[in-house]
């Protein structure tokens, strides 16, 4: 109708190896810890089942459940005086049911756009853990946010801005996360119609550098992994239009360009 609406899908999905991951040569890592990829490793498939509704064209509610009962992940072994990380293949069952609430919102007269974006996710690897001999919690709970913000024509002189957060933890297969994670940006886009031209500076991950420590649990013991990352920095862009093109004025230019930020 033209207040509410509800959507089911169902998904059945192969995930295939890359190529790298078959490279059956022995690599050394900057870290003391060599890496050989697998021959053996098999595809993984699985299911996804979901509802979602809407309300209003605004407000939007999904619940889904995933089920998978093979999969490959990295796990390490001890070779002589060599530790070596692999991609292994791993039976048992993962369930995870979640849920996700996201909104889009539009005030000033349409010029500031607000999405946001909440998930909570919960995964029953009791099984997958037992087959495999892991000491890892058996119950996990991810949460995720997101929200972009973007503003049309400020002050009246064609400058668009967009902002976008997003906090992510990632617990998966073998491997559980010890924090969640924050990537932002922001951006400033000068549109002359005259010229037919956009100058835009986007600042990446400019206050807080994302840090991505997580803890790997395999048969022989447990691995953590704890590094900061250089993500960050700041690019300019100058796009110049020609023929009859005209710049388009919107209140989603840098949404729709940007994906919400999300890269």
């Amino acid at each position: 109708s033209d207040n509410y609406s509800l959507s089911a899908t169902y998904n059945h999905s192969i995930w295939r190896p890359y190529f790298s991951e078959f490279n059956p040569f022995l690599l050394p890592g900057d870290d003391g810890v060599f890496y050989r990829g697998n021959l053996d490793l098999q595809a993984n498939p699985s299911d996804r089942f979901g509802l979602k509704l809407g309300i209003k064209k605004k407000y939007f509610l999904s619940a889904n459940y995933f089920v998978s009962n093979h999969d490959y992940w990295t796990s390490y072994f001890v070779e002589g005086d060599k530790t070596i990380r692999m991609p292994t293949n791993f039976d048992g069952r993962i369930e995870r049911i979640s849920g996700n609430f996201s909104t889009n919102q539009n005030f000033l007269n349409n010029k500031l756009s607000v999405n946001l974006n909440v998930g909570v996710e919960y995964s029953d690897s009791s099984d997958f853990n037992a087959k495999n001999g892991l000491k890892n919690d058996s119950y996990i709970t991810n949460i995720s946010g997101s929200t972009n913000l973007s503003y049309t024509n400020l002050f009246g002189k064609n400058i668009n801005l967009n902002a976008w957060v997003g906090v992510y933890s990632q617990n998966n297969g073998n491997f559980v996360s010890n924090g969640h994670n924050v990537f932002h940006n922001l951006s400033a886009t000068k549109i002359f119609p005259a010229l037919e031209m956009e100058a835009t500076v986007r600042l990446n991950n400019f206050i807080v550098k994302p840090n991505f420590d997580n803890t790997t649990y395999t048969p022989i013991g447990q691995f953590r992994n704890n590094f900061a990352s250089d993500w960050y920095g700041v690019s300019f862009s100058l796009v110049k239009r020609f023929g009859n093109q005209k710049v388009k004025e919107n209140t989603k230019t840098n949404v729709e360009k940007d994906s919400g930020g999300a890269k």
